[in-house]
């Protein structure tokens, strides 16, 4: 049986025969393998500094939202600005509407990565890819005009210079994943 372990980041590419490793009882082979996998995963699968970072700058885009009255998308311009995150844990978010300068607002986002959670919710799943980071949150809240149970589920989705915000939620009273808002943006600059 052979091995083969891949990673985007600083570790690219790894072919082990693992038959070999175990018929030979290279068990300090297998015991290294195995020690290699759980930090490949633990890498793979948890939010780190660098990765919010990876947002920091000014990004200019629109947001599309649905409008539970009309039950109808709604789009329109937005920017947005993010701080690398600081000594605090923390990172500013100026989010700026052109057209609705009453609704700008300045975020403070808190972070704890020792318990993997981002603006108070769980990370739920970190993907990576040639130059590009996904990542999921979760958490139980309340959404809609009558501020319902739901819940709630971010994803953060950076390819290139592109920068995609989902907010899906899905109602206690419902199996279904409606799609709140998406902002969709582009890295100014750079």
């Amino acid at each position: 049986m052979r091995l083969i372990l891949f990673h985007s980041g600083s570790f690219d590419y790894l072919s082990l025969n693992v038959t070999s490793l175990i018929m030979n009882k290279n068990w300090f082979g297998v015991v290294v393998l195995s020690l290699m996998g759980s930090v490949l995963v633990a890498q793979s699968n948890t939010l780190s500094v660098a990765d919010c970072n990876s947002l920091s700058g000014s990004w200019r885009g629109t947001l599309t939202y649905l409008d539970y009255s009309s039950g109808k998308p709604y789009t329109m311009p937005a920017a947005l600005k993010i701080s690398d995150v600081n000594q605090s844990d923390r990172q500013f978010w100026s989010m700026a509407y052109p057209d609705e300068p009453q609704a700008n607002e300045l975020d403070t986002v808190l972070i704890d990565l020792s318990n993997q959670i981002y603006d108070g919710e769980k990370v739920l799943e970190v993907k990576r890819g040639e130059d590009q980071l996904v990542w999921i949150t979760q958490i139980m809240g309340k959404d809609g005009n009558d501020q319902q149970s739901a819940l709630i589920q971010h994803e953060y989705k950076r390819s290139g210079r592109e920068l995609t915000i989902t907010k899906r939620v899905r109602f206690v009273t419902s199996d279904k994943w409606l799609v709140r808002h998406t902002y969709q943006f582009t890295r100014e600059g750079q």
